[in-house]
């Protein structure tokens, strides 16, 4: 019996390591989120009808998108 109460012990202990971990990537989400919707305004004061300035405002979002991704 001192075995199953081990064994469900630890079990927890697992699931509360895995909690943290949801916990921490759902913080993480949120934060992305917020900032792609600042990037959303973020694109340059440019004619928005025109072809290159709608691709330099992608260029711009992926580009700060990937320096995101290097500093985590």
């Amino acid at each position: 019996m001192l075995n199953g109460n081990l064994v469900i012990h630890e079990q927890k202990g697992k699931l509360g390591e895995k909690d943290k971990v949801i916990a921490n990537q759902r913080i993480e989400i949120d934060c992305l989120e917020k900032k792609s919707q600042m990037l959303e305004f973020k694109c340059p004061a440019e004619d928005p009808k025109t072809e290159l300035s709608v691709r330099r405002c992608i260029q711009v979002r992926m580009q700060d998108a990937v320096s995101d991704t290097r500093m985590n």
